[in-house]
């Protein structure tokens, strides 16, 4: 699995999703896009349904959505209380997303 985080620096929205994966040990990539936000807004405009606001957060290069996405997903993992046993990394449904995300909590 793999999560890609598009971010501003000064955006208290992508700080937040930055701030949230890393203290879940939830590993990810980042591309901070303070001196080409417009460049890069225009080339993911066909990925990500027209999305122009910042964090854009993608799981194996699919939009997911924003911070707030991201706050209910965690919440859901947290809430659900998973097991780790339970992981299955070859799916991709969101409950299997949910799952393999807890592994890292």
């Amino acid at each position: 699995m793999n999560i890609f985080v598009i971010y501003l620096s000064t955006c208290p929205h992508s700080i937040k999703a930055v701030s949230t994966l890393k203290e879940n040990k939830i590993p990810f990539k980042e591309l901070v896009a303070d001196d080409n936000k417009e460049q890069i807004i225009q080339e993911n405009l066909s990925k990500n349904n027209n999305y122009r606001k910042f964090p854009q957060i993608y799981i194996d290069n699919k939009f997911i959505g924003g911070n707030d996405r991201l706050q209910e997903i965690i919440h859901e993992i947290k809430r659900a209380h998973i097991p780790k046993d339970t992981v299955n990394f070859g799916k991709k449904s969101w409950l299997k997303f949910i799952n393999n995300l807890s592994s890292y909590l």
